[in-house]
This record gives structure tokens, sequence and C-alpha cells, in this order.
């Protein structure tokens, strides 16, 4: 299924794709859908394959992000969203997306004092501009990545590194982003956090993002390119001296198969132990970006 709630959720609003794989079993992707279309108002609605709906709500920018579905649903009233809860105990994937603002869902979500809000029904390249996004949008229908590399400074070695790096790229766009931080910005929160899981010591995300290819045929060549550009810039840096043995990773641009202790290291276990008490039945899971990290 494809339900759940991603980052760009807040900003996209509501239609919930569910299950990755069509299974004709009691419990599975394709039983869920039938429930969910039971259960809801005439105000929702579920979309099968065949139907232009359908296609609409699974389809993505970005082709190697397009995950098949068993059905798509359209939730018409915040009651609606309530009853798919069931989609927790059928354990079926999912993630949520949206073409239209859901009255009341987000209220507690903009409440944040801090929070800044643009909030609109609008399309992505709309999306990206309102986060003053300078980079290359990939062309519809291409397939991408991202990795990243932890640094303790961006030398100039390593940003020729880097250079270098995108010279060596076989895919028709690509891009290689340093995000330097402040000295102080470990320094605007008290105690412990998720990521980093060590503040004693700043690390600086480097995202590798190859940026982009067409032939599903070239993924693992093209994912074994940014494995390498990571190892190499790595390398970079430890040998100029810097400490970044055990620098965790930043979870958003580190590579699909990173083993999750790579991004929260001695955090790991009390992550564990609070995900047991809280999401027991790993509803949190679903959303197929945590789940596949463990």
């Amino acid at each position: 299924m494809y339900i759940g709630i991603s980052a760009v959720l807040a900003i996209n609003l509501p239609v919930l794709i569910l299950a990755f794989s069509p299974h004709c079993d009691a419990k599975g992707p394709v039983a869920t859908c039938r429930q969910i279309a039971k259960a809801v108002s005439s105000l929702s609605a579920v979309a099968w394959p065949s139907s232009p709906q359908y296609a609409k709500d699974i389809s993505h920018w970005q082709e190697s992000s397009v995950q098949i579905a068993a059905c798509s649903v359209e939730p018409g009233t915040a009651e609606d969203v309530g009853k798919i809860r069931l989609v927790g105990a059928n354990k079926t994937p999912s993630k949520y997306n949206g073409n239209s603002p859901l009255a009341g869902i987000f209220d507690d979500y903009l409440a944040i004092p801090q929070a800044s809000r643009n909030i609109s029904t609008r399309s992505f390249t709309s999306f990206m501009e309102s986060i003053n996004y300078s980079g290359v949008l990939a062309p519809s229908g291409n397939r991408s990545l991202f990795n990243a590399v932890a640094v303790a400074d961006f030398s100039r070695a390593i940003l020729d590194a880097a250079l270098n790096e995108t010279k060596k790229c076989l895919c028709d766009i690509n891009s290689l982003c340093a995000e330097p931080f402040l000295p102080s910005i470990l320094s605007h929160a008290f105690g412990s956090s998720a990521y980093p899981p060590n503040r004693a010591q700043r690390f600086q995300p480097q995202a590798i993002y190859y940026y982009t290819w067409e032939d599903p045929q070239s993924d693992e060549v093209m994912q074994d390119a940014a494995r390498a550009s990571a190892c190499q810039l790595r390398n970079v840096a430890l040998s100029e001296g810097q400490d970044i043995a055990d620098a965790p990773l930043y979870g958003k641009y580190a590579i699909f198969d990173t083993p999750v202790e790579q991004i929260y290291g001695n955090n790991l276990p009390k992550l564990k132990r609070i995900k047991a008490e809280y999401d027991p039945d790993n509803v949190m899971g679903l959303s197929g970006v945590l789940s596949r990290r463990g």
C-alpha cells in the first residue's frame, strides 16, 4: 500500500495510495482496499488500477519513486481518515499524498508557533519554488537517488574532489551539495536528540545526488557509482586527519540500504524501546522509507 505521511504531506495534501503489490489473500492490500471502500462515506473515493484517477494518484515526477499500488483512496472527510486506520491493523504499507486540504487534519501541525506557513494545493514545481530550491529539477519520468557523506569541515581538497566526482558520472544531470553549518549549530537545543546521536561534535552533511538517468537497467550501476563517490570523499576527509570514522550519516540523504546504526548510532537501542512502547504495531513502518532501514 501506498498511505502514511511524508515530509511533503503538509504542503501537498490528501490522497492515500494503498499497497506496493496487489496480493489476493484475505489480509492483503486488495482486501484492505475493499474494507476501506465499504467503510468510508460517499464523500471519499477508492480508485482501482486501469482507472485514470488511479494512474494520476500513483504518479511521481521521479519515475524511480513510482510504486504500483492495489488501489488509491481520496478521503473526503476527517471522519473517513479515522476509518482508514484499519490499514494499520492489516499491516499494509502506505503513504499519504494529496490534492486538496482536508479541514482540521493539520490543525495541530500548523499550530506550532515556530513554523512558517505557505500552505496551498500546488504543483511539485510550485512546491520546490516555495522553499527557494536553487537546484535543477529532474525531467519528469527520470530516475534518481541520494547518498550521503559526513565530514567535519569542507576543505578545498574535499570540494575539489566533489567537483571531480561530478565529472565521472555517466548520468544526464548530477549534483553534489555541501551544507556547511555554523559551529554553534548544536547549541540551539539542550539534552539528547535522535540525530545526531552525539552532540559533542558537529558533522556536516554532504549530499551526493546522482540526478538523473532513464533506463531502469542502469539502477545498480548508478547506485554503485553513488557509493563509490561517497567512499572517495570520505577517504579524502580521512586523509586530511578529519575524525569522521564514526560520523553519523544524515538520514534524509543516506542511500536506501544504509544500516540504521550509521544514522542513529548508540541511540538506536533507546529509539527501539520508544518505538516498542508507542508504536508496537509498526504503523510508522508502513510509510516504506522507515521500514526499509529497520
